[in-house]
C-alpha cells in the first residue's frame, strides 16, 4: 500500500495528514508554526512533526504546501510570504536528507485548488479559477485539469487581474481583498452582509462597491481562462450566500459583453475548508513522485 503525507504550512499552524493513495485521511496532526519562522526552524519543526505523525515510516512521499513562490523544480522556495529569510531555500533537499522520504513543494493556493479538484467542489471540472480571501485576494488557475505554472515556476496569480489599471499593486490588492471591508466599515464580510441586508446605508454602499469590484475582477478571469467553475474560497458561506451570489451573477452579465462566455459558468464555495491544502499537497506528491 502506498502512503503519502500532506503538509500545509501557514503563518499560524502546520497541518499534517497521513493519507492512502485514494486520499483517505488515516491520521492528522496540527501544531503551531514556530514563532521564529526561519528556514532552519521550520525545517526542524517539520521533521519532528513528520516523525510524530508517521513513526513507522509508512509514507515514502511528502507534499508540502507553503505561502510563497516555488521554483519550477518544485524543490526550492524562492520566497515565502511573511516568513523572513526565505530566499532560494532548498527545502525539499533538506527534508529528504533528514527524513529519508521524497519531497515536493507547491504554493498553498495551488494546493487548495488541487485538493478541491481531487475530492471537493471542483471534481469533474476541466477549467477552474480559485480565489481565496484573507488580508488580500490570492488566486490559482487550473486548465485542462493542470495547474497553470509559468516558465520560472511561479503560479498564475489570477487575483492581480484588475479593472483598475492605474492603481499600484498595493491599492489594487486592497480593492479586491478583504481590506476593503475594514476600510469601509471596520467589519468582516459576514457582518457586512448582515448589516447591508438589514438596510444599513453605509454597509450597503460598501457591499455594493465590493460586489462591483469582485464582479469586474471575475469577468476578467472569465475572458482570460474561460472556466466552467469559479471557486470563491469560503466567501459563499451560508450567512452571505443568499445576498452575494445573485449579485455576482448580475455583475457578470453586465461586464461580460459576450454572454456566451458565461454559459454554464458556475460559482461555488470551496467545500473542504482548511483540509484542502494538505490534501492537495498529498495529491501532488502522488502525481509528481509516484506517477499516479
Amino acid at each position: 500500500m502506498l502512503y503519502v503525507i500532506g503538509v500545509d504550512i501557514s503563518i499560524t499552524s502546520m497541518k499534517l495528514g497521513l493519507f492512502d493513495k485514494d486520499g483517505n485521511l488515516l491520521s492528522g496532526k496540527v501544531i503551531p508554526t514556530p514563532q521564529l519562522t526561519t528556514p532552519g526552524t521550520i525545517t526542524i519543526g517539520l521533521c519532528e512533526a513528520v516523525a510524530g505523525l508517521d513513526p513507522d515510516h509508512r509514507a515514502s512521499l511528502i507534499g508540502i504546501s507553503l505561502p510563497g513562490l516555488i521554483d519550477v523544480t518544485a524543490r526550492v522556495v524562492r520566497a515565502c510570504t511573511n516568513f523572513p529569510g526565505w530566499e532560494n531555500v532548498p527545502l525539499a533537499e533538506w527534508l529528504e536528507a533528514r527524513l529519508g522520504r521524497q519531497v515536493t513543494l507547491e504554493n498553498n493556493t495551488s494546493c487548495t485548488l488541487e485538493g478541491e479538484a481531487w475530492k471537493g467542489a471542483a471534481v469533474g471540472f476541466i477549467n477552474v479559477v480559485l480565489l481565496t480571501f484573507g488580508s488580500r485576494v490570492c488566486g490559482s488557475v487550473m486548465l485542462k485539469r493542470k495547474s497553470l505554472i509559468s516558465y520560472n515556476g511561479s503560479f498564475a496569480e489570477s487575483s492581480l487581474l484588475s479593472s483598475q489599471p492605474h492603481y499600484d499593486n498595493s491599492i489594487r490588492e486592497q480593492t479586491m481583498g478583504a481590506t476593503i471591508i475594514r476600510y469601509h466599515c471596520s467589519s468582516n464580510l459576514a457582518k457586512l452582509a448582515q448589516e447591508a441586508d438589514a438596510g444599513n446605508q453605509r454597509a450597503l454602499v460598501a457591499w455594493t462597491n465590493y460586489i462591483t469590484t469582485l464582479g469586474l475582477g471575475i469577468s476578467s478571469l472569465v475572458y482570460a481562462f474561460a472556466p466552467g467553475l469559479v471557486l470563491l474560497g469560503d466567501l459563499l458561506a451560508s450567512n452571505t450566500y443568499h445576498f452575494l451570489l445573485p449579485r455576482i451573477y448580475q455583475e457578470l452579465t453586465q461586464c461580460v459583453q459576450q454572454l456566451v462566455s458565461c454559459e454554464g459558468l458556475l460559482i461555488r464555495s470551496c467545500t473542504l475548508g482548511n483540509r484542502a491544502s494538505r490534501l492537495g499537497a498529498a495529491h501532488l506528491a502522488l502525481k509528481r513522485l509516484a506517477g499516479m
